[in-house]
């Protein structure tokens, strides 16, 4: 069974007759249609983004202002005691420098709230996607230590 197959068969679970949905065990909290889980620890873009796709989801993907501030104010209030303040998010542009999309669905980044500054490529090797604690984003290496933030969007098991 395929990954996409698998998310969509986890996510179409939490539909109800009734039409609205709940958040599956692990996952922490939702905000429209999405539902999110902080991982805390030591990973790299490519092991938080396996990470998310093995529970049935994805690195957050964030479409807009809205959006940006709930999950900045969900990965705070989830801070470990490591005292890190950087969370992965979805969006990459190793394929051409500055061409930033999201790697789950290959479409590309519309709402950027970059820190002043970025996105900066500095050293000609930041490729991957983070979230501030403060809300605004930056470009880092791939290998860089973060925590992460996953998603996993409901999808109306009606519309299959």
């Amino acid at each position: 069974m395929g990954l996409l197959t698998t998310t969509v068969i986890v996510s179409s679970i939490l539909a109800f007759c009734s039409g609205s949905f709940s958040c599956p065990g692990i996952w922490q909290t939702s905000l429209g249609s999405s539902c999110y889980k902080f991982l805390g620890g030591n990973l790299t873009w490519a092991e938080a983004s396996l990470h998310c796709r093995e529970i049935g989801g994805h690195l957050a993907i964030i479409t807009s202002a809205e959006e940006n501030k709930y999950l900045k104010d969900f990965a705070v209030r989830h801070h470990v005691s490591y005292p890190l303040y950087r969370y992965w998010l979805d969006g990459k542009d190793d394929e051409s420098e500055n061409h930033w999309y999201w790697d789950w669905t290959g479409e590309p980044i519309k709402y950027t709230p970059w820190q002043p500054g970025e996105p900066s490529n500095s050293g000609q090797v930041e490729h991957c996607l983070g979230l501030y604690g403060n809300g605004n984003w930056n470009d880092f290496k791939c290998d860089f230590k973060n925590h992460a933030i996953c998603e996993l969007e409901y999808v109306d098991a009606n519309l299959l």
